[in-house]
């Protein structure tokens, strides 16, 4: 909810259904194989817009609950000046969302007020892992930590971040699930497959979404049309015709920042 995102990226009606639903499924399955998604696309692609639309749409449909935090990072942020802010960030939407846990995370700070200035890797176990031993997991869904724009950040702060994501999962078995949104940088793609993350992690990767850029254009177009009455009056319909929609769409490459480019220009 952050200002400095206000309005954030959403996602056009009736689009990015396909990555919308498989985050569904593994938020909502009940004892899945892994703990992590990772859903990586070149820039552009919409991720941001993916991300923020679902938890929005959980927190609206009376699913709040499954959303223990969310954080997006931002690329006019230093690395390490914005990983300082990650593991406080969510932890106080951890103490909020999930009952019981504000005690015990306001207990720790409390014992050490200092906590909340220290590195992350000496914030886990006080301030994430302690307080989730008083927890009682929900037998019907774990809740999920949504991540975006992981490779905002620099490298290190990357591995900072991840680190701490994997110690506590595999070494600490926090029952906490995390959706990671990023672009497939050659050094995460190997975290991701070949770190400590990987018997945890389900890598989805977006394809191109042809049936809702599709709408995204058709419905963009109609907008202008239907707004220039007098100019447009004797240009057949539909305008443009679908052979343009479709070589727009090509040139796209997937690319929603291309096709919401060309509908402003």
């Amino acid at each position: 909810d952050s200002p400095s995102r206000d309005p954030p990226p959403r996602c056009y009606a009736n689009t990015r259904t396909f990555a919308l639903d498989t985050i569904v499924n593994f938020v909502d399955d009940p004892e899945p194989d892994e703990k992590v998604m990772w859903m990586n696309a070149p820039g552009g692609h919409g991720k941001s817009a993916i991300m923020q639309t679902f938890v929005e749409t959980l927190r609206a449909s009376g699913y709040a609950n499954r959303v223990a935090g969310a954080f997006f990072f931002r690329h006019d942020k230093e690395g390490h000046d914005i990983v300082r802010c990650f593991l406080p960030t969510i932890l106080y939407q951890i103490a909020h969302n999930i009952p019981g846990m504000y005690k015990h995370i306001n207990e720790a700070i409390e014992s050490d007020p200092t906590l909340l200035s220290k590195p992350i890797e000496n914030q886990l176990i006080p301030l994430l892992v302690d307080p989730f031993r008083h927890y009682s997991p929900s037998a019907t869904h774990t809740p999920t930590v949504f991540i975006d724009g992981l490779n905002e950040c620099d490298i290190s702060a990357q591995q900072s971040v991840l680190k701490m994501i994997a110690d506590a999962l595999t070494v600490h078995q926090v029952p906490l699930r995390f959706v990671i949104a990023s672009r497939a940088e050659t050094h995460l793609d190997e975290y991701f497959k070949k770190g400590p993350l990987q018997s945890v992690t389900h890598i989805f990767s977006l394809d191109d979404d042809f049936d809702g850029m599709w709408t995204y254009y058709r419905d963009g177009f109609d907008r202008i049309y239907a707004s220039r009455t007098n100019e447009m009056s004797e240009v057949p319909t539909p305008w443009p015709s679908n052979e343009i929609i479709e070589d727009l769409i090509r040139r796209a490459s997937g690319q929603y920042l291309f096709a919401c480019t060309i509908l402003r220009f």
